[in-house]
């Protein structure tokens, strides 16, 4: 799942191999587009949400203009690109911060970058053979062009500079169990894990040193997101919960939790935090927040003003 200010992706894993674009108020799909020969795997909006890339079963990039493209005779919206990236199963890519570079990332334990703007499937750059397993996550800056992150299946993660020649990275940690989702946090100072049951966060100012564990999960934590400007880190995961954690408060404490009918796999959170996407095994779950009532607004108050009084949504 990935989002836009105005819609919700939902990136399907079903025997028709279909992509869809869901509107979140009336949470119908928006778009389809076309049928792949494989299974579709880790879709991305770039930043201004006007494309969309997708890596598949078969190695293969595809990148959608989401708002311009033709649809083809079955009525699918046609790729604008497609990349012969990788000799194995793409699961993740992501958009650099200008959006003029995607970087894809192969089961094979390859890392390519490439220019948009280019119709030829040759790579600007090759980080060869730097994970020993399957590569699952990624995550880009959004301060710097050159800075981003990958997670693997052989524990690892690393912090890659895409001008540092050869396959060197800038440092690696260990997380100790495959990695599932790796997020890269504003400001570029702390790198976030989850595989496994835990969640941990690592200071890449102090060179990739462990800062902090969170152990709020019972069964693997197979997503994460951020949310309210970056000072919310939602996580999800087989035990069929969400958690809601504090990242200003300097403590990283748990707001709240909430269950839900079956094994989480990926979830995200609109920019605005109105929506809530939660992909499970085999349903979709998209939620609208509620705007606060004058009597929530009015305990709110009171509580911060140290009035005496509790609230507890």
């Amino acid at each position: 799942l990935d989002e836009t200010k105005e819609i919700h992706f939902l990136n399907k894993n079903l025997a028709s191999f279909q992509l869809a674009v869901y509107d979140t108020t009336i949470c119908e799909p928006l778009t389809t587009y076309g049928r792949f020969k494989q299974a579709v795997y880790g879709a991305r909006f770039r930043r201004d949400g006007k494309l969309l890339a997708v890596g598949d079963e078969e190695g293969k990039v595809r990148l959608f203009n989401v708002r311009k493209q033709a649809a083809s005779s079955d009525g699918k919206k046609a790729p604008l690109r497609i990349f012969k990236a990788h000799e194995s199963a793409v699961h993740t890519v992501v958009f650099t911060r200008s959006g003029r570079t995607l970087i894809t990332m192969g089961d094979e334990g390859c890392i390519k970058l490439w220019d948009i703007t280019e119709t030829k499937s040759i790579p600007l750059k090759v980080f060869s053979d730097v994970h020993s397993d399957h590569i699952r996550c990624c995550d880009a800056s959004t301060l710097s062009d050159h800075l981003f992150v990958s997670g693997s299946y052989d524990h690892t993660a690393k912090v890659w500079n895409t001008e540092t020649e050869g396959n060197q990275a800038l440092m690696s940690m260990d997380h100790g169990s495959p990695i599932e989702q790796i997020l890269l946090l504003p400001g570029d100072a702390f790198v976030v894990t989850a595989g496994g049951q835990l969640i941990k966060f690592w200071n890449v100012a102090s060179g990739g040193v462990l800062h902090h564990t969170l152990h709020h999960h019972h069964k693997t934590v197979t997503s994460l997101c951020l949310a309210s400007k970056g000072t919310r880190l939602l996580s999800g995961g087989l035990d069929k919960r969400v958690n809601v954690f504090s990242l200003d408060s300097g403590d990283y404490r748990l707001l709240y939790s909430f269950s839900l009918p079956a094994q989480v796999l990926t979830l995200s959170i609109s920019s605005n935090d109105k929506f809530i996407a939660i992909g499970m095994v085999n349903l979709l779950q998209i939620s609208m927040r509620n705007e606060p009532g004058k009597l929530e607004e009015s305990l709110k108050a009171a509580q911060a003003e140290n009035a005496g009084l509790e609230y507890h949504k």
